[in-house]
């Protein structure tokens, strides 16, 4: 064993695990390969059917749309031509993450997961009809930073709650400005 190690480069507890593998295996070198690490049980969120009714009605109730002033993307090739042409004929600013930086989007990368994982996983069907599901986004959105509470606030706070509990010299100057608007346009919108 010691000779094997030395010869390979593995520590001693790794050849053991070897071995193991291999004895579980009969014998097959298959067994030595790596296993999936997914979960064998994976947890389904189960939502009352009267909560569902519920939030549809929200939506359908209280549509929503919001102006956009630039757009951030990373550097995809999806985001090279018929989109920036787009957002040229829009006047909208695009601005790109630098290469091979996903920390700096990190808090996009995470938002998007929980838009996939708590919106468009349940709309698919809607994605046939751009307008509703854009419709419907919107008041999702709104609900998202109106309604629902965030882990980053303990679980107790909406983002305009946050927001609104703030006085305005404790904001961040890029937020100060259009953060009446927001308020406005937030209980007008309720």
């Amino acid at each position: 064993m010691q000779a094997t190690a030395e010869a390979f480069g593995f520590k001693r507890r790794t050849l053991f695990l070897w071995k193991r593998k291999l004895k579980e295996a009969e014998g097959k070198f298959e067994g030595l390969n790596k296993k999936k690490t997914t979960p064998k049980i994976k947890r389904k969120r189960i939502w009352p059917l009267e909560i569902l009714a519920e939030i549809k009605r929200l939506r359908w109730k209280h549509p929503n749309s919001f102006a956009f002033m630039f757009v951030l993307t990373d550097n995809g090739s999806e985001f090279k031509k018929h989109f920036s042409e787009e957002l040229r004929k829009l006047h909208l600013t695009h601005y790109h993450t630098y290469p091979k930086t996903p920390k700096m989007n990190a808090h996009l990368e995470r938002f998007n997961c929980t838009l996939q994982e708590e919106f468009v996983d349940y709309h698919l069907a809607d994605l046939l009809i751009p307008e509703i599901f854009n419709r419907k986004l919107a008041e999702y959105l709104l609900w998202y930073n109106a309604k629902r509470v965030h882990f980053a606030f303990q679980n107790k706070l909406s983002p305009i709650q946050f927001m609104s509990s703030l006085p305005i010299n404790q904001l961040p100057e890029k937020r100060k400005s259009g953060w009446p608007h927001t308020t406005l346009l937030f209980f007008i919108q309720m």
